[in-house]
């Protein structure tokens, strides 16, 4: 009995030993990301003694409680490379903050799912790692001031953050109104995601203006935190990203649109994911995703101009039948 308890004992260390040098190894290839490059070569770590699989990552299947995705992919996308510009995708991951010794080394994974998706979209992709608040600002300008922006946009921020604020890894703050308010630059459609939590800070409630022709996909509600795990990525990247290979990759004929996909987004994370731990007793029971839309029209991540070309000869057959 006695050897047996010493054995189980010792496999437990070694687990703990395993994990630390593993979080260690995380941490110094996330410190190696720093700029942007077009399509960068992510290094993935192992999770539970497995490569992680950015395939396996996508499956939208029926897995319940933090587990892992072990079906296989099944099929290929059927997606067509659009003719003319091709829809851009901005991506900010903060994964490093050395002054409040918080590390957000999940968004590893959240990165290598987002770009193995939206290369499958054949959106041109930039990458910008462990950005300041000063940098941050920058970055956002110079994409928004682009002049090749087509007909959708895609841009997404991954941080520690508080209600109305984004936090750069100099541990000073963004306000959202800033970022909006370079984003109103691109008169085209805007999908803005941001995964970080939205507690309340020293200032309280916070109204965001949300520019015209911009969706907005928060990770949580008003008010409450955003789990991540760090061998899994964030739920709520994840989940989307499930989503739109589902609703979009796999179904490119009859993909749905974004504001169609969030309830199903929604659901998942209300019934798929045990209780988050949050610190804050007051905080809500459950991680709710929350959007904000200003788009008149409908919003397609792939073939915009092909499905808005649809829509109008849908709307104009609507017409026709109306006045008969």
């Amino acid at each position: 009995m006695f050897h047996v308890s010493v054995r189980n004992s010792a496999k437990v260390i070694a687990e703990c030993i395993q994990k630390w040098l593993d979080k260690v190894k995380i941490r110094q290839q996330a410190e190696q990301l720093q700029g942007g490059e077009e399509f960068p070569v992510i290094p993935l770590p192992r999770r539970r003694q497995k490569t992680f699989n950015t395939d396996e990552a996508l499956v939208f299947s029926n897995v319940g409680h933090d587990e892992e995705v072990k079906k296989p992919i099944e099929g290929k996308s059927t997606i067509s490379k659009p003719e003319g510009k091709r829809p851009r995708l901005l991506i900010v991951s903060n994964a490093i903050f050395p002054e409040c010794e918080d590390d957000r080394l999940a968004s590893l994974y959240d990165t290598a799912v987002l770009r193995h998706l939206f290369q499958q979209f054949y959106y041109r992709i930039s990458i910008w790692h462990n950005l300041s608040s000063e940098a941050l600002r920058t970055v956002v300008k110079e994409f928004s001031s682009l002049k090749d922006h087509s007909k959708t946009s895609v841009i997404v921020f991954m941080s520690h953050g508080e209600l109305g604020k984004i936090t750069g890894v100099d541990d000073k703050s963004v306000e959202e109104n800033d970022l909006f308010e370079s984003l109103n630059n691109i008169k085209e459609q805007k999908l803005v995601v941001i995964q970080s939590c939205r507690h309340r800070g020293a200032e309280g409630n916070v109204v965001c203006k949300i520019p015209a022709n911009t969706i907005v996909a928060y990770s949580t509600a008003p008010g409450d935190y955003s789990s991540r795990k760090d061998g899994c990525g964030s739920r709520f990247v994840l989940t989307l990203c499930q989503a739109f290979a589902h609703y979009v990759r796999d179904m490119p004929n009859n993909q749905l649109d974004v504001i169609e996909i969030s309830k199903f987004v929604n659901y998942r994370m209300m019934h798929y994911y045990e209780k988050p731990n949050y610190p804050d007793e007051d905080s809500h029971q459950w991680q709710l995703p929350c959007w904000t839309a200003t788009t008149t029209e409908k919003f397609w991540l792939v073939n915009a101009d092909n499905n808005a070309d649809n829509n109008a000869d849908n709307n104009a057959d609507n017409e026709d039948n109306s006045v008969a």
